[in-house]
């Protein structure tokens, strides 16, 4: 499912956009996958953000709100 959603980077409201994967359910045969937020693009007033340039600390922060955003807006029906 694609999403987007806005959020504050280094004190900038920036657009996300990304896939959420709502994940399986593990069965007899197969581990199952969980639950997951791919960013695809990150914006900037319409400007495409270098996603290579951003720290560490701030991409895994990012990766976890986006997946949070996503999940707590997720619907399956």
């Amino acid at each position: 499912m694609s999403y987007e959603f806005k959020t504050e980077i280094l004190g900038l409201e920036m657009t996300v956009e990304g896939v959420f994967y709502a994940g399986e359910d593990a069965t007899f045969d197969c581990p199952g996958e969980p639950p997951m937020f791919e960013v695809e693009a990150i914006y900037y007033e319409d400007e495409e953000i270098d996603t290579s340039e951003l720290a560490y600390e701030t991409w895994k922060r990012l990766e976890e709100e986006a997946f949070k955003k996503a999940h707590d807006d997720y619907d399956p029906y």
